[in-house]
């Protein structure tokens, strides 16, 4: 499922510029393995989505200019059958195992 891939991968993107982590263009393409034209249209892409996306000359690294939160939906019919909210990794609690 293609969609899932693009949304674990916006997420990674996101984390990286929530760390100031990016680097450059150049940089952010070898730590996302791919060409740096790709970069620039995923930052453009990001961008036209509503994210505040600027690149910072301090950091030298692509952040997010205000605090975001994003959700991602799919709907099939009337009814919500998968919703997976970004942002953050959920923990996952064990119930009934002791150590």
């Amino acid at each position: 499922m293609k969609w899932i891939t693009n949304v674990k991968f916006m997420d990674r993107v996101v984390c990286l510029m929530k760390r100031k982590g990016t680097g450059d263009a150049i940089a952010l393409a070898k730590k996302l393995e791919m060409s740096e034209r790709n970069v620039h249209r995923l930052i453009k892409e990001m961008r036209e989505a509503g994210f505040p996306v600027v690149y910072c000359k301090v950091s030298q690294s692509y952040v997010l200019e205000q605090s975001v939160t994003y959700e991602f939906r799919l709907n099939v019919g009337d009814e919500e059958l998968l919703r997976i909210k970004g942002g953050r990794q959920p923990r996952l609690e064990l119930i009934g195992i002791e150590n």
